[in-house]
């Protein structure tokens, strides 16, 4: 089969794509934005996959003319649309011009896919024309997890085909596993960008507080880069934090590079994941963690089977549960931290619930999940 594979910003959801569908006997083109393209050579063997990276001079709109003729070039039986952010019109066309192409899309966020707020608006009235056309065009969908199922089957009718693909794989040749903790300090990684609509980062610093009242020796490493306003100002909160046993590790670069962020989680005890629960991310249409949006987070414990801190009232792929640990406020989570670091046999006894809960993210798992797809 020759699958064609589109990418705009997600590059780490697409890795697991692009290796589900690499099963021997699938012909595979990436279609990708060029920061997409650099992080996955971090990972990806270049010249296994036919790759078209969009130019630097070419916008938005001629890279979906670029993957119309790329996908009649490739002869594309199936093409997988992993992220569309823009121009919804234009990819409905493109939907609609490629005919027998069984075509599948993943929906990152519910509402804002099949919704659009102020349609008064001419730009905002086009953008929710497009969706709409979008999602009547396309009839099979996907999310990286099975809380969304629920909200997208209501919004795109039961009788559009919804697979749940995971936005993270578990390899365990490349899960690396720290030894349980002795008196070391306890790592918690929060990856991703510093965002205020999807993450809490004042929960961040009074937890560093408590902890260091409670003498808890912690790291807690901000692994993404600063976004907008609120993220500079968490950079400049971050500059000031000294803590004696509370530590507080942040970058400075646009983007941290693959095999950096890879490093850092597996030296990390926990993925902490403070999520916000309600939020609007684009065109005032609200969403909710873990029922119509989900953090990339959640893919990032699974790739390296690492227990889950997040809020009590998130909602998670059940698979999951036993992986994760939840907080009602700060002083619960740094008095269990303080806890971990008197008795070290219970981080080893929730790494290795983490290491069982994964098991079905493997490769072979998944592929066997989703035998019609892969």
């Amino acid at each position: 089969m020759n699958v064609t594979i589109f990418e705009t910003e997600h590059f780490e959801a697409a890795y697991p794509v692009i290796r589900l569908f690499d099963n021997g006997s699938n012909q595979i083109q990436i279609c990708c934005y060029p920061v997409t393209f650099g992080q996955l050579q971090h990972k990806l063997p270049k010249d296994r996959y036919r790759w078209v990276v969009r130019k630097e001079n070419e916008s938005k709109r001629q890279f979906i003319l670029t993957l119309y003729k790329e996908c009649r070039k490739h002869r594309t039986d199936l093409l997988y649309l992993n992220t569309v952010a823009d121009n919804f019109i234009l990819y409905a066309i493109l939907a609609m011009f490629l005919g027998k192409t069984r075509i599948i899309m993943t929906v990152h966020m519910v509402n804002n896919m099949t919704a659009t707020q102020k349609i008064w608006h001419p730009k905002r009235l086009i953008r929710a024309i497009g969706k709409k056309l979008l999602c009547r065009v396309v009839n099979e969908f996907n999310v990286i997890s099975p809380t969304l199922v629920p909200a997208l089957k209501m919004r795109v009718g039961r009788n559009k085909k919804i697979h749940v693909v995971p936005g993270g794989i578990y390899e365990p040749e490349n899960a690396l596993q720290l030894q349980p903790i002795s008196s070391e300090i306890i790592n918690l990684a929060i990856p991703g960008s510093v965002d205020g609509r999807r993450r809490d980062y004042g929960l961040v610093f009074d937890l560093l507080r408590q902890l260091e009242q409670l003498a808890v020796r912690t790291r807690i490493t901000l692994l993404g880069s600063f976004y907008d306003a609120y993220g500079e100002e968490i950079r400049k909160k971050a500059i000031e934090w000294n803590g004696r046993f509370s530590q507080l590790k942040f970058y400075e670069e646009e983007h941290v590079d693959q095999p950096e962020f890879d490093r850092v989680l597996h030296e990390s005890h926990y993925v902490f994941s403070p999520s916000v629960l309600k939020t609007v991310i684009a065109d005032d249409v609200a969403e909710e963690y873990g029922k119509t949006i989900v953090s990339g987070n959640m893919s990032d414990a699974i790739r390296h089977a690492k227990p889950l801190i997040i809020p009590a009232e998130l909602a998670v792929d059940p698979m999951l549960e036993n992986a994760c640990i939840r907080y009602r406020d700060v002083l619960e989570l740094a008095t269990y931290l303080q806890q971990v670091q008197q008795q070290p046999a219970l981080y080893e006894e929730l790494r290795q619930k983490s290491e069982a809960a994964v098991l079905p993210y493997t490769l072979s798992a998944v592929r066997k999940h989703h035998s019609s797809l892969f």
